[in-house]
């Protein structure tokens, strides 16, 4: 009997090497596909890892130590003249950053199935890649390139002593004032670290609120008070025209409420101000269609309109949130090697913003839960209710519960709390798994925990004293 010859494995070209584009080559490898990484700009892990959730993270905690050594949280602890070396701080915070993306690099090479090309990847027809002189023809190829910094359309922008959150980690000094232009998940808590640092700190923003997106209003207005209670000034409702120099820094001049004003500062961080990186694509000889914001078009699959070619992340529009675009990034890829499709978007992915405290949240917000047809109540623990908390010296914040009246399934949470990003796990097993609102309320939690908070809103429910919405 004549031997069956093994087919060879599906080959899979990724363009981009942020978060998502390393899970789904991570995912991909290990089920046996060769892999192509073609990666440029920023080194592997991206803009999470060397500007945005990470970096700003350890900002946040070193700004934390250095304030509650100058204000100590309990009675009994004397408070120290804490210095700050801003050149030493902002050292340990890049070398982090690389250590994490060198740790990538390691894993992905210890892989004898995955091939990282450190270049630019462009279409030269509907199934050929060229990189570095080079041409490929991958079986399939998922798109993951991610986004790059614009410029707003504010007059003299270029002018003046203007910076990227990127270019943060370039800072020699601390400066004494700041004004962030617009603001993102990530350079609230840069905003925050700095202002507990104490450098004077100015959001101005053109929104009514931070997050609507996220929560609704009383999550948004209460992380707003918070962050505004460490030197930071959250301007609603600005509108900014046009910037110039003055002798100490930048002035930002626009009107606030139809009225005109500016805000003076030593150095402007531009914020938010973000496009797909699909430029350089070479998209037009790929067959694959944009959108009028220039976003890849996809189906629920996460396939273009070229039938070979997948994407995930920023260039699809859903890229704000790194670890929810490795989670596409892993689906498309699956999708991309399988006969079958997944469709659809999971719900039970959490988000963080690690603020201190921290704002996180899985599923529906109360308002989007009711426009989308479901009978809704909701529960909120405040955190000056929880023994933990206290233990802690962390009294502000909640824990929002919203469920299906109907059913008493779990719909969405919220959390404004210290390590919410953990206690958002609970909820999102809960939502993915289809607990009810009586079994969370049931379950036995370990004492003088936080988790006790998920426990006493969903009693709230449980028991008929939730708030209809």
């Amino acid at each position: 009997m004549a031997e069956t010859e093994e087919k060879p494995p599906l080959h899979l070209a990724i363009i981009g090497g942020g978060v998502a584009g390393c899970a789904a080559a991570s995912w991909a490898a290990a089920r046996g596909a060769r892999v192509t990484l073609f990666n440029d700009g920023l080194p592997l892990g991206g803009s999470c890892i060397h500007v945005g959730t990470f970096p700003a993270r350890l900002l946040m905690n070193a700004a934390s130590d250095h304030l509650h050594c100058k204000q100590p949280r309990f009675a009994g602890l004397s408070a120290s003249n804490s210095g700050l070396d801003w050149g030493a701080l902002n050292k340990e915070r890049r070398a982090a950053s690389d250590k994490l993306s060198q740790s990538q690099y390691r894993l992905l090479n210890s892989q004898p199935n995955v091939e990282i090309i450190d270049a630019r990847a462009q279409f030269a027809d509907p199934s050929t890649l060229e990189a570095d002189g080079r041409r490929y023809e991958p079986d399939r190829v998922l798109l993951t390139p991610g986004s790059h910094s614009t410029w707003p359309d504010v007059e003299g922008i270029r002018d003046v002593d203007a910076i990227s959150l990127a270019a943060l980690k370039e800072l020699d000094r601390q400066p004494e004032s700041m004004i962030f232009l617009e603001f993102s998940i990530s350079s609230v808590a840069y905003a925050q670290a700095f202002g507990r640092m104490g450098t004077k700190v100015t959001i101005l923003t053109e929104k009514r609120r931070l997050f609507d997106e996220y929560g609704s209003p009383d999550s948004s207005d209460l992380l707003a008070e918070i962050i505004g209670d460490d030197n930071v000034d959250i301007v609603f409702g600005a509108h900014i025209t046009h910037a110039e120099p003055t002798g100490s820094g930048v002035r930002m001049l626009g009107t606030l409420n139809g009225r005109p004003t500016h805000w003076d500062g030593e150095k402007v961080v531009v914020v938010d101000h973000r496009k797909p990186q699909v430029e350089a694509l070479g998209l037009r000889h790929a067959d694959i269609d944009l959108t009028d914001q220039d976003y890849i078009v996809i189906d629920e699959a996460l396939q273009t309109t070229n039938p070979r070619v997948f994407a995930a992340g920023d260039v699809i529009g859903r890229g704000s949130h790194a670890y929810a675009a490795a989670y596409d990034a892993i689906h498309a890829a699956f999708n991309a090697l399988s006969q079958s499709r997944m469709a659809g978007h999971n719900t039970a992915v959490p988000f963080a913003i690690y603020t201190d405290p921290q704002f996180a949240g899985v599923g529906w917000d109360e308002i989007r839960a009711r426009k989308a047809g479901f009978q809704t109540d909701s529960a909120t623990c405040m955190l000056d209710q929880i023994p933990a908390a206290r233990a802690m010296g962390h009294a502000r914040g909640f824990i929002k519960l919203i469920r299906d009246r109907r059913s008493d399934h779990l719909l969405g949470a919220r959390i404004i709390a210290p390590n919410a990003a953990e206690l958002i796990m609970e909820l999102s097993l809960a939502l993915r798994y289809g607990l009810t609102v009586d079994e969370l309320a049931n379950l036995v939690r370990p004492p003088v925990s936080l988790g006790e908070g998920i426990g006493r809103a969903a009693r709230m429910l449980v028991g008929g004293r939730g708030r209809p919405v």
